[in-house]
């Protein structure tokens, strides 16, 4: 295989505490592999959305070239995460009437009940991220997408809508055009994260991924295979660490130390990060925690998830949070058994790189349009609406 037949998937994590890019080269997930990386310092960029835009322009093009020069290759367009606090998924379900005796679902009534699933209204200060298909009902029972060898008279396509704040989203947008690549998709964050940590077994018989990171939290569910719900928090561990700074009047360096090894014996900090330190984090832990199970409870109707609750992130690995979250926690997310299917190649194994490489994945999966992914089912509808009009047309 020559470079000429290859193509490059070109992720940009655009983070908080850094901005991450890689750069893989193949012909789609299987054969893929990472032959470019580089990370670089976040500035303009606070809880995952530009607040800055000529310091965020400056660090994502950093980060781009040092992965191009080290990949040998020019850069064109990338794939970009938005992590904003404004984040947030809702399911939408879209209902068609059947024939009488026909045997198996005929791809136009799919399409169709697709399209009244993806005509769900949002605010005009929103824009929809992702559209993402959940499933097929007949007559209130689950069939495979494809409908085959189904019959009865109700058909029902359920999707999962993410969408984000439309400023946040144009920001970004502008920034990328600014460091002079074009944007080919702007995923949002805790999916990608979700495309890195969590396994297809997981996804496909229950998970919650709970990522605590940097600055901002997030939350996403998985049952039966897709995202079921998302959300993210403007809270994250910038907060904690900027609040024990300020009550006990020591560096960052020194609080950041103690929320990541808080209730651990490797702390080994003076007595008045002990005490106010101390007191000041938990608090401030048992806040994010205490959000992210009013999120939580809103996962109830969607049925229990086999594999219970993961963390991933900044503060994940605080003893001090699993302490807390007893309640929550029933596993830890690693990044150790990250790629067992092998779909990419010489991904870099920091967890400070995940969510950049769920992100590589997402962007191979975008590329080759699997009829079970993203926006297919937006597609799908436009497609419909549009052989409509043509018919329409015809009887004129």
């Amino acid at each position: 295989m020559t470079r000429a037949e290859t193509q490059f998937v070109v992720a940009l994590d655009m983070g908080t505490s850094g901005v991450r890019c890689l750069i893989s080269e193949g012909t789609g997930l299987g054969t893929a592999k990472v032959i470019g990386k580089a990370r670089v310092s976040s500035r303009g960029v606070r809880k995952g959305e530009v607040v800055h835009f000529h310091d965020a322009v400056r660090s994502a093009k950093a980060a781009v070239e040092r992965a191009a020069a080290m990949a040998g290759v020019r850069v064109v367009s990338v794939f970009a995460t938005l992590g904003c606090g404004g984040i947030r998924g809702l399911n939408s379900r879209g209902m068609v009437r059947l024939e009488r005796g026909l045997r198996g679902i005929p791809p136009e009534a799919i399409e169709r009940a697709t399209a009244a699933a993806c005509d769900v209204s949002i605010p005009s200060d929103r824009v929809k991220l992702h559209i993402l298909p959940r499933g097929l009902s007949v007559d209130g029972l689950r069939c495979s997408r494809s409908g085959e060898g189904v019959s009865g008279e109700k058909l029902e396509s359920e999707v999962h809508v993410i969408t984000a704040s439309l400023e946040a989203a144009e920001k970004l947008g502008k920034v990328i055009n600014g460091a002079g690549y074009g944007l080919e998709k702007a995923a949002a964050e805790p999916l990608a994260t979700a495309f890195a940590v969590l396994s297809a077994e997981e996804r496909d018989r229950g998970v919650d991924l709970l990522k605590l990171g940097t600055g901002s939290t997030s939350l996403v569910s998985f049952r039966d295979g897709a995202p079921s719900h998302t959300a993210t928090l403007g809270v994250g561990e910038e907060h904690v660490i900027n609040d024990v700074a300020v009550a006990t009047h020591v560096e960052t360096s020194e609080a950041r130390q103690l929320c990541r090894y808080l209730g651990s014996k490797e702390w080994g900090g003076s007595s008045l990060l002990d005490d106010k330190g101390v007191e000041v984090a938990q608090a401030r832990m048992r806040e994010i925690l205490g959000l992210t199970k009013a999120e939580l409870a809103k996962t109830v109707h969607l049925g229990a998830s086999e594999f219970g609750i993961r963390l991933w992130g900044a503060l994940a690995e605080s003893p001090e949070v699993a302490k807390q979250g007893d309640e929550l926690t029933t596993k830890r997310a690693g990044l150790g058994g990250l790629f067992e299917t092998n779909e990419i190649e010489d991904v870099p194994r920091e967890e400070e790189y995940a969510t950049a490489a769920g992100l590589l994945i997402y962007g191979w999966k975008y590329r080759r349009e699997a009829s079970e992914f993203d926006l297919t089912a937006e597609k799908a509808a436009r497609g419909w609406v549009g052989r409509a009009l043509q018919r329409v047309a015809q009887f004129l």
